[in-house]
């Protein structure tokens, strides 16, 4: 499938972390590695966060706490925000590859259950030999990873299979409370992540906007109460709440599949002529998904739409 416009980067994330961090260093912030926060204490007229500052217990006091800490349940469960139950794994590697021109996905339960494989090239539009390959799960995201390196590798693809592999969970959810008293929660830890992708960045950069807008209003008017807070909650759900509530059931959907049905729905979509249109139209975005699957459904497409219905009540019979 192909596109003239452009629709996603492969971003360098360690160089995207360099360039956020020496943005913020310019504006003032100050940065404390080695220092992992155990425990955050709310007060009447500050909160303060208990860290270990290699390996030594020390405390910071201030009027407010930003939880940014990707999905770690720990301190959102502890300052009774409640707790993202629901998580995939997700595993990558870098790997040395021939001549790899476009990304390719790969989808199937025996690849990756409950969800899709990916193999990237690091510098997509010209032939590069090194790419990114890695996969969500529902469970053993690393044990489906090595298989499908084991895979590659003896399709010549790419050249090593002995590599390094990492690994972090992602929430499928949302947190009950994403604020707090003199606390407001944002990105994978808020669980603002795209349910069908598992894709954190974009969602988690549009939260922290307005964490930032509710933020600077509460502290100048010096109102950090959780009611104050509130609004961020509010308005995050309002931009972005049927998105994910949406993605959440398409991927309930989807994990219900079995191969053959995941493969028979592809057919179907590609000999009808419905992907390419629906990949023409407008309603197409790379982070914005649930446009597309309503666009699918309000299109004047009922025959393939009632053969993949057809396909998935056949299968389920079986």
């Amino acid at each position: 499938m192909q596109t003239e416009n452009v629709q996603a980067y492969v971003v360098n994330r360690l160089l995207l972390d360099k360039a956020i961090t020496s943005k913020a260093q310019s504006q003032g912030a100050q940065y404390f590695f080695s220092s992992p926060v155990i425990d955050i204490i709310p007060g009447k007229d500050s909160i303060q966060a208990e860290t270990l500052c290699f390996g030594a217990r020390e405390i910071f006091s201030a009027r407010a706490v930003v939880l940014a800490n990707g999905f770690k349940p720990k301190l959102p469960r502890k300052l009774g925000l409640g707790e993202i139950k629901n998580f995939l794994v997700g595993a990558q590697a870098e790997v040395e590859a021939e001549n790899m021109y476009d990304p390719e996905v790969y989808f199937g339960q025996e690849i990756a259950p409950g969800a899709f494989a990916w193999l990237v090239p690091s510098h997509v539009g010209t032939a590069a030999n090194k790419a990114y390959v890695g996969l969500l799960a529902t469970s053993q995201a690393r044990l489906y990873l090595q298989k499908f390196l084991n895979n590659l590798f003896d399709q010549g693809r790419i050249t090593s299979r002995e590599v390094e592999i990492g690994q972090k969970a992602i929430p499928v959810g949302t947190l009950t409370r994403s604020y707090g008293d003199r606390v407001l929660v944002i990105g994978d830890a808020a669980g603002q992540v795209k349910p069908t992708t598992g894709g954190g960045i974009y969602f988690g950069h549009l939260g922290a906007k307005i964490a930032a807008e509710v933020l600077d209003e509460a502290l100048s008017s010096d109102n950090l109460t959780a009611a104050q807070l509130s609004r961020y909650q509010k308005q995050w759900k309002a931009k972005m709440g049927k998105e994910l509530s949406r993605g959440y059931r398409a991927r309930q959907a989807y994990i219900k599949l079995s191969d053959r049905q995941i493969e028979g729905i592809f057919s179907i979509l590609g000999s009808s002529g419905m992907a390419e249109a629906l990949l023409k139209s407008g309603d197409f975005s790379f982070d914005w998904h649930s446009r597309l699957i309503l666009a699918g459904l309000k299109r004047n497409s009922t025959y393939p739409l009632l053969k993949i219905k057809q396909l998935v009540s056949r299968e389920a019979t079986l």
